[in-house]
């Protein structure tokens, strides 16, 4: 499959990098000419110098035989202009990102692509969604459902003194939990584990389970899952109006915005939201609007530093939920190493949802989520498959992959290494990047 994508900046880079571990066709439009040598020299990919709404760009970089067009730039106009001309030049599939919440309406949707742009993204509706996710399920840095709940993968923070903390993952399973430990994030690296590797605190753990056994995965993993009542935003930009409506009447909040125009439009969208004009750094601000009291602290200031600065001192005024906007990408390894909850980052989330559905519609294997520099993958076992000839202890899968968890008959179950698959089942694999075309010669 051939893919260009114009844009170079760091939502662009990061989708071309995921796609490159698949061996698709991959070429990346863009005007800075040392960012797109770099990527060329390190990647499997292509790379064309030109503006996003150059034809002749366009052509050279070979748009008449692209089974997929994406426009990625920071400009939603350019984007919805490159997309347009893209299809008219010959390109299958085309995806714009946008910038004005106008247009995910159904009849703009239906309108675009009447001429010629078949996908829309809004990057801070993946951003509140992820927010809402993370104060619904305050104990977890992140929660994805599959099947309608019958498998849930989760990703905990394991802190200082958790059960958890410092246990082998054989003794872990020897206690006969009906959880899995599929992944491990750790300085930066993403591990799939072994028996003989150790669950240490700072760790964000990933767990499968079956739905309906989260309550003993939060005593575990030494967490509380008190509710979240009162919820304080810093800024009123884009994020946060989308946050809010979405959120509506389920949470009381309140928040704090310097500029004045946009208290307004915060106001306009959002009736039930608590709106104060006044500066979010100012601590006797944050102390007359009760920060004290909140149950969480969500910073979307335009400043990744003062996100990351608010977060700190939300936590020092007691609160016991934080989350940080981090547009900045070389603060992100940082500010997860530092006591805040979720680190939220438009540009990575929205390479990540597009990848994921890049591939789900290209690509015989569903993908159900892309972490970072790792998969998690849902596939069937096919009748007289591999993976179906003996229980998983006898299969050797490769290294680098471990079976989550499965749904059988509809029932969402764990896999031990006694399980014997069976035709049928829906298997929940998680792989590193690029480990993907090992675990798939199993199925066929």
């Amino acid at each position: 499959m051939k893919i260009i994508i114009a844009g170079d900046g760091d939502t662009g880079t990061h989708l071309a990098r995921q796609l490159s571990y698949e061996d698709q066709d991959v070429v990346l439009l863009g005007t800075d000419a040392a960012r797109l040598a770099d990527m060329d020299a390190r990647y499997n990919i292509l790379t064309q110098e030109g503006e996003a709404t150059s034809a002749s760009a366009m052509k050279a970089a070979g748009v008449a035989g692209a089974d997929l067009f994406v426009a990625v730039t920071p400009w939603g106009n350019t984007n919805l202009v490159s997309a347009q001309l893209a299809k008219s030049l010959g390109a299958g599939k085309t995806v714009a990102r946008i910038d004005n919440p106008e247009f995910i309406s159904d009849e703009m949707k239906s309108l675009f692509r009447n001429v010629g742009v078949d996908t829309l993204v809004y990057p801070e509706h993946f951003a509140a969604k992820e927010i809402s996710t993370a104060l619904e399920y305050s104990w977890l840095r992140y929660r994805y459902s599959l099947h309608d709940g019958q498998i849930i993968v989760a990703g905990v923070r394991i802190p200082e003194g958790a059960p958890v903390d410092g246990m082998e993952l054989r003794e872990f399973g020897k206690e006969r939990h009906r959880f899995h430990v599929s992944a491990i994030r750790r300085g930066g690296e993403t591990i799939i584990p072994c028996g003989t590797d150790v669950i240490r605190a700072r760790d964000t753990v990933w767990f499968t389970l079956a739905g309906g056994d989260e309550r003993e995965l939060i005593r575990l993993c030494g967490r509380s899952d008190s509710a979240i009542r009162k919820v304080m935003v810093a800024g009123a930009g884009k994020i946060a109006r989308t946050l809010c409506r979405r959120l509506g009447n389920r949470f009381e909040l309140t928040a704090v915005e310097p500029d004045r125009e946009r208290c307004r439009k915060l106001m306009e969208c959002c009736r039930d939201v608590n709106v104060v004009n006044a500066d979010y750094r100012n601590l006797d601000v944050l102390r007359d609007e009760k920060l004290q009291d909140m149950d969480a602290f969500v910073a979307l200031t335009d400043a990744s530093e003062t996100n990351i600065v608010s977060c700190l001192v939300a936590r020092d005024f007691g609160v016991r939920k934080t989350v940080a906007e981090i547009e900045d990408m070389q603060y992100l390894s940082e500010a997860e190493r530092l006591d805040i909850d979720k680190v939220i980052n438009k540009k990575l989330l929205t390479s990540s949802r597009i990848y994921q559905m890049l591939l789900d519609s290209f690509l015989p294997t569903p993908r159900c989520l892309a972490l970072e520099y790792a998969e998690v993958v849902e596939i069937v076992a096919g009748e007289g498959s591999k993976i179906v000839k003996a229980p998983v202890k006898d299969l050797k899968l490769p290294k680098g992959t471990t079976i989550g968890g499965m749904i059988r008959d509809g029932v969402g179950m764990l896999v031990g290494g006694e399980t014997r698959i069976r035709p049928g089942d829906h298997l929940v694999i998680f792989c590193l990047t690029g480990s993907l075309s090992k675990i798939e010669k199993f199925f066929v």
